[in-house]
């Protein structure tokens, strides 16, 4: 059957990688590349598409390299001793693995086809590449568990907000959930963020979702003329996380673009964008990417299983 291995990395422009193996159970497929795995990095990068902290397997006594595990609670055992991890908590049909390499906090997922066809809400978004289009046909909204971001809007809709930015190294811990605002479609978010004023609270400086969508209200107020998509490829291509926000809010708009905004220069920062959703990966510092994710309830309601499965992605480093 279908194993498969599954990356949660801020090194990767939508921090998750994922890749498919045929194996009889997780302890099978283990057993089988446990060779490969104390190896050194590139032969275990070539097995598991992407380098993976943690990997190769390594003696951290000196010790001669262990052989394969023989059964789910030795596999455990061997992970926690030899491949540098924080948290392993699962079962036989799926095992997670949360781990740090000392500058941001990563996971890994070892999960079978049964597990994937028995939580499609919890996995769905790791088997996404390019996020569907949507046509305009409902109302309804989607119970993802979000808590209300700002203020209200008067209208129909509801626009949901994610952010998994690296702020700091506690950037899977930390994570927010999903956010909405009530009233509107994503239609109508830049109209929205153009007429209302909101302020961050000090509570707020801890929300970076609030930051976020503070910073693309300061964009679009300053900058009248711009269109949506424009607005997005200046966030994407402005790690406010580098940023004294402090001094963004007090810089006239055209001297921190021309500082900061490097429009027509080559950038690993990319924005998707359809009618109802949108998708930026911001990188930054030459090496990590922020992640941001906004769709409104018609994309929700016609995707509900990969909508949970963004709320679950957005809540917990847990799959």
């Amino acid at each position: 059957m279908k194993i498969y291995f599954a990356y949660r990395s801020a090194y990767l422009p939508n921090n998750r990688h994922l890749k498919a193996f045929e194996a009889d159970s997780i302890l099978d497929w283990f057993q089988k590349n446990w060779s490969t795995f104390c190896q050194d990095d590139t032969a275990v990068t070539n097995l598991l598409g992407t380098s993976v902290y943690g990997f190769p397997v390594y003696s951290y006594d000196d010790s001669p390299l262990p052989g394969p595990p023989t059964d789910f609670e030795d596999l455990e055992n061997k992970i926690q001793k030899y491949i540098y991890s924080n948290v392993i908590i699962g079962d036989e049909e799926c095992l997670c693995v949360f781990t740090d390499d000392d500058e941001i906090e990563l996971a890994w997922f070892v999960f079978t086809e049964n597990y994937k066809e028995k939580h499609p809400n919890k996995v769905e978004l790791w088997f996404t590449d390019v996020f569907p289009e949507t046509a305009e046909s409902t109302v309804d909204k989607l119970d993802l568990g979000s808590k209300g971001i700002v203020p209200d809007a008067k209208g129909d809709g509801c626009v949901y907000f994610i952010s998994c930015p690296i702020y700091d190294s506690e950037n899977l811990a930390d994570l927010e959930g999903v956010y909405r605002i009530n009233g509107i479609r994503l239609n109508r978010l830049l109209n929205y963020l153009r007429k209302t004023d909101w302020r961050l609270k000090e509570r707020d400086s801890f929300s970076y979702a609030r930051r976020d969508l503070k910073f693309l209200q300061h964009l679009a107020k300053q900058l009248p003329e711009a269109e949506f998509p424009d607005l997005l490829d200046i966030v994407s291509k402005v790690p406010i996380t580098n940023l004294n926000m402090d001094e963004f809010y007090k810089t006239p708009i055209e001297e921190f673009l021309e500082a900061n905004y490097k429009k027509d220069e080559p950038s690993q920062s990319k924005v998707y964008i359809t009618d109802h959703f949108v998708e930026i990966g911001v990188h930054m510092l030459g090496q990590f990417y922020n992640y941001i994710i906004i769709f409104d309830n018609f994309w929700a309601t016609q995707n509900p299983q990969l909508a949970r499965s963004l709320a679950q992605f957005a809540k917990t480093w847990r799959l």
